[in-house]
């Protein structure tokens, strides 16, 4: 029976950078970057894709 399982994968990073340039020159400013992954995106660029199970017993 085959099992299939299309996860969409989200995630979001904020941070402090320092260096950036603003209103009042180079300061550390708060920097928010975000993003999602959806199954048609990865699926189409998907070359290989592999599971193994095994199982292995000993005596009676």
């Amino acid at each position: 029976m085959p099992y299939l399982w299309f996860p969409a994968i989200s995630g979001r990073v904020d941070t402090v950078v320092s260096g950036l340039p603003g209103s009042g020159g180079r300061t550390a400013r708060p920097v928010e970057v975000s993003g999602t992954i959806r199954p048609d995106s990865y699926l189409s660029n998907l070359q290989l894709a592999l599971m193994l199970m095994a199982e292995a017993r000993k005596g009676p």
